[in-house]
């Protein structure tokens, strides 16, 4: 019976110290969460990442989608590595996020998509907090327009996704925004101008 019990422990200390550990998780997010916007004002929505276990990432791409026919991306690229075509900002975030490797950055206006792409073949990054940042135009009044991660599962150009050194997708999840987008105030006062003469209008019939 005892050496049954100590056949038995051994195997469980054996377990624990040979079981493969579980990868830790980073997410992304879109910031502020969720923006009342007057239409044809700019707006800015920062893409964070959250790496809680310092993870050495070796690429981070990303994709998103927005509603073009209530945003609009605006150009913003000073500092960037990349700054052809219509971009996002990733400038100021150099010092955290030192990718060696530029695959992509560029928004889509037409199709309502934004790509972007980092790596680190020789360089350490295991950085915390905002990569980059858009810069949109809202074009028309709307409620809730979502601005979302793609998170297709291919692995490909137009998936999201993090990797660590053995290359291992470690993307623990995404949350993304929404913004409301409200009739500029002079419009406003103009529709409550209309509505005062109509009722006025009325009253005197």
């Amino acid at each position: 019976m005892r050496i049954k019990l100590l056949t038995m422990i051994t195997a469980l200390i054996l377990a624990l110290f040979l079981a493969p550990t579980a990868k830790a998780a980073v997410y992304l997010s879109l910031d502020p969460s969720a923006q009342d916007i007057s239409a044809g004002s700019q707006f800015t929505v920062n893409m964070g990442v959250s790496n809680p276990s310092s993870q050495q990432m070796t690429f981070l791409n990303v994709w998103f989608s927005f509603d073009q026919n209530y945003l609009e991306v605006v150009d913003s690229d000073s500092g960037n590595w990349i700054t052809s075509g219509t971009n996002v900002l990733d400038g100021p975030y150099h010092g955290a996020f030192n990718w060696d490797f530029h695959g992509q950055n560029s928004a889509d206006n037409g199709t309502g998509r934004i790509s972007y792409g980092e790596g680190s073949f020789s360089t350490t990054v295991t950085g915390n907090g905002t990569f980059a940042q858009v810069t949109f135009l809202a074009k028309a009044p709307v409620l809730n327009t979502p601005i979302n991660y793609l998170v297709t599962g291919t692995g490909g150009l137009d998936d999201t996704y993090v990797t660590d050194t053995d290359a291992s997708n470690i993307l623990g999840g995404v949350s993304g925004a929404s913004v409301n987008v409200v009739p500029e105030p002079a419009s406003l006062l103009l529709l409550a101008g209309g509505l005062i003469g109509m009722a006025f209008r009325k009253k005197n019939k």
